[in-house]
C-alpha cells in the first residue's frame, strides 16, 4: 500500500472564507488553480471550483460561492482507493486532510506528487490578504 502523505503536495494555497470573492477568483486566476481550499484554521470548510463572473464591485464572500460538500482524502489513505474514487467522480484534484480533519496537502490526478522544499506555506489568506 502506498499512503496518500507519501505522494501528496504539501505545497499549496488556501483561502479563509471571509475573504472578498473576487480576491480569490484573481488569486486562483494568477496561480492558473482549478480549486482553491477555503479554510479557517487549518480546518477545510469548502472550495472554490471554475471561477465564475464576479463583478469588481460585488460584495460576496467566498463563503457565498463556495461549495460545501468537498470530497477529501486522508493523508492515511491508500491512493490506489483515492484514485478509483476520483477518477469515478471525475476529480482531478483534491484536499488532504490528517487524522484531526486538518488541510496538510492536495492531491492531483497526474501532478508533481512529489515536491522538494519546506512544508505547507502559510493559507493565502494569510499571506496575501491582511
Amino acid at each position: 500500500m502506498v499512503a496518500l502523505k507519501e505522494v501528496m503536495s504539501r505545497h499549496y494555497d488556501s483561502v479563509h472564507p471571509d475573504v472578498a470573492a473576487r480576491d480569490a477568483f484573481r488569486l486562483m486566476s494568477a496561480l492558473n488553480l482549478s480549486m482553491l481550499p477555503v479554510s479557517e484554521e487549518r480546518h477545510l470548510v469548502g472550495m472554490l471550483c471554475d471561477a465564475p463572473a464576479v463583478a469588481e464591485d460585488s460584495e460576496l464572500r467566498v463563503r457565498d460561492v463556495m461549495s460545501s460538500e468537498v470530497l477529501t482524502g486522508r493523508e492515511d489513505q491508500d491512493v490506489r482507493e483515492l484514485i478509483a474514487i476520483m477518477r469515478r467522480k471525475d476529480i482531478r484534484t483534491l484536499p488532504v486532510l490528517d487524522a484531526n480533519k486538518e488541510l496538510v496537502g492536495v492531491f492531483t490526478l497526474g501532478g508533481p506528487w512529489k515536491r522538494s522544499g519546506p512544508g505547507p506555506r502559510r493559507s493565502a489568506s494569510e499571506d496575501r490578504f491582511p
